[in-house]
């Protein structure tokens, strides 16, 4: 007979026998007096990108993904640090008892990859994901994008009494934290000189998720995603010093985004020409 599995809200599922040290993770997130154990992972996986960092290791994060993306990656703190939160962030988030998780150490994973960015001159920077490295970028905007989209789709799975909390310093909903973050790291992925603009287009669609379904109307907190992204989230004060690779990696989205009602909010929310 298999183990029983512990439900998430992501297609994942945690077998208590066959993987304990997750289902203790699990199980500490929704804490109500907090996490204990969560937090102590989450930095095991930002150290290693850290002063002194592990040469060995951002060498291979910076050469092309090729087979680390079957197998190295699965041994790599930072992959280990972000699966890690892709299980326990949206069960955080619908959990009437747990305080949420502090999702700023995705912004700090977010700000070291792109210090250390370097990629080898094998790489091929028009694939999709030219490196590991590029790839822990997209896999940090696809789960904040994830958890905002429990609050658009879902809304009816968020305890109620988080609702009511939301400007009470760090908001107790989950995906409204994931906004902030989220604009945050977009501002830092904008403002990179060393991100190709395609790619930058390419998170940019990303992010789209979380503000506008496309062929959709907007939806009821598209407009907060959308200041959260001028504002810079906690990161850019306001300076629109993203305003230019924002122009940018406009022009690499889908044609038919760039023309949409959402497409022209976004243009005239950063004061860019209108098409």
């Amino acid at each position: 007979m298999r183990a029983r599995p512990i439900a998430l809200a992501t297609q994942c599922s945690v077998f208590l026998s066959e993987q304990p040290l997750v289902t203790a993770l699990c199980e500490d997130a929704i804490r109500r007096d907090g996490p204990r154990l969560l937090y102590t992972y989450l930095e095991a996986g930002i150290e290693p990108l850290r002063w002194g960092a592990n040469k060995a290791l951002l060498q291979a994060l910076n050469h092309p993904i090729g087979d680390y993306y079957e197998r190295s990656r699965w041994f790599s703190p930072p992959f280990a640090m972000i699966y890690l939160l892709e299980i326990i962030a949206p069960r955080s988030a619908v959990s009437a008892d747990a305080q949420g998780v502090n999702l700023f150490v995705l912004s700090s994973l977010v700000t070291l990859l792109l210090e250390k960015l370097s990629p080898s001159d094998d790489v091929d920077v028009t694939r999709e994901w030219p490196t590991p490295m590029h790839y822990l970028l997209y896999a940090s905007v696809s789960l904040l994008v994830d958890l905002v989209g429990i609050w658009r789709d879902r809304p009816s799975d968020l305890p109620p009494n988080r609702l009511a909390d939301l400007h009470d310093g760090l908001p107790r909903i989950l995906p409204v934290h994931a906004i902030d973050v989220l604009s945050s790291i977009m501002y830092t992925v904008l403002v990179s000189r060393k991100l190709d603009p395609r790619f930058k287009g390419y998170l940019l669609e990303v992010w789209w998720r979380a503000y506008w379904k496309k062929y959709d109307k907007a939806w009821p907190h598209s407009g907060t995603v959308l200041s959260g992204l001028v504002k810079g989230g906690h990161v850019g004060a306001r300076d629109m010093k993203h305003r230019e690779g924002l122009a940018e990696a406009m022009t690499h989205i889908d044609l038919m985004t760039q023309i949409s009602e959402g497409g022209d909010n976004v243009r005239a929310a950063f004061g860019l020409p209108s098409r």
